[in-house]
């Protein structure tokens, strides 16, 4: 089995790739775009996320756990309910 690296490279360089694919597809639709990766911490976050007391990730430095499921899913939470609240005043401001 290959050993992973436990430094800031660690992530794929496809997820890099993706992340900088969609957001401007996503933009260019009018839809939401939610950047995991600038969630996690960005660059070097799974190893935080790993070394984290208890820990929010598994030791292959590739997997969250169900705690670092659970911080990521209210961060999502969080950043819905601030997009709601500012549509809500944008609309309500187009309306004024």
């Amino acid at each position: 089995m290959e050993n992973r690296k436990q430094t800031s490279d660690a992530y794929f360089p496809f997820s890099i790739f993706h992340y900088q694919s969609a957001k401007p597809i996503a933009a260019e639709s009018g839809i939401a775009f939610w950047n995991m990766f600038d969630a996690m911490g960005g660059d070097g976050s799974m190893a935080k996320l790993v070394h984290a007391k208890p820990s929010m990730a598994n030791y292959d430095y590739t997997h969250i756990n169900f705690r670092g499921g659970k911080h990521l899913a209210g961060l999502l939470y969080e950043t819905m309910i601030y997009g709601k609240e500012q549509y809500d005043r944008r609309r309500a401001y187009e309306k004024e």
